[in-house]
């Protein structure tokens, strides 16, 4: 299960995976992304909290996953991963394969700083 909030007025969507991914976390994301980016030009962030990777739930999931990727990459400016485990450390290297989103990690206590981080990218 994916856990996710819209915080409108910064334009940041906040995702916190719960358990292995499925294609219906990302069709459910996808809309709200959808409808959000219908009133606006651009997501200021997506802001992932996770504290281990748990992958997916199907091998089939993660093609939905890197399909959500690739449809809302030009849409989303800044994605910021906060974790202390090792892999989520090493996403803005993995990333830069499948997204032109600027990527970058946080510890687990530095949500305040990421916030910040996506305030200096704020979209007018």
């Amino acid at each position: 299960m994916l856990d996710y909030e819209l915080l409108s007025d910064e334009g940041i969507v906040r995702i916190h995976p719960e358990s292995p991914l499925q294609a219906r976390d990302f069709a459910a994301l996808n809309e709200m992304v959808e409808r959000y980016l219908s009133r606006h030009e651009k997501l200021n962030g997506l802001l992932i909290t996770a504290d281990d990777l748990l992958g997916w739930e199907e091998f089939s999931d993660w093609f939905d996953h890197l399909t959500f990727t690739k449809n809302h990459q030009a849409a989303i400016t800044r994605v910021a991963t906060i974790s202390d485990a090792d892999l989520p450390k090493l996403s803005p290297e993995i990333n830069e394969y499948f997204s032109t989103s600027e990527i970058k990690h946080f510890s687990s206590n530095e949500e305040t700083q990421a916030m910040s981080w996506f305030e200096h990218s704020t979209i007018q």
